[in-house]
């Protein structure tokens, strides 16, 4: 994951991106323009056609993790629920 993350961090730099800026793409991982427009200052002025390259580099360097099932065998009673590209665990036990 350091070599992900060091590797995406690397490549923003053609964007001239602030380091907070990068930061909060590794920790984010958007995986759409819309989600990268309140992060980037004046996203449109400053990377214009460049803001999908740049949500394709995202999604090749650092993916979203995979979501894993809960595990009914184990007897565990959970409820997932899907928000925009977040997935949020209920244990109800």
């Amino acid at each position: 994951m350091r070599e992900s993350i060091t590797e995406l961090a690397e490549k923003c730099k053609k964007y001239k991106l602030a380091d907070a800026e990068i930061v909060n793409i590794i920790n984010i991982r958007p995986s759409s323009a819309v989600e990268i427009d309140p992060i980037i200052e004046q996203c449109e002025k400053r990377l214009g056609e460049s803001v999908e390259e740049l949500v394709e580099l995202v999604a090749e360097v650092c993916p979203t993790p995979a979501l894993t099932e809960p595990d009914e065998a184990a007897g565990q009673d959970t409820k997932n629920f899907q928000m925009g590209n977040k997935w949020t665990l209920i244990d109800s036990t």
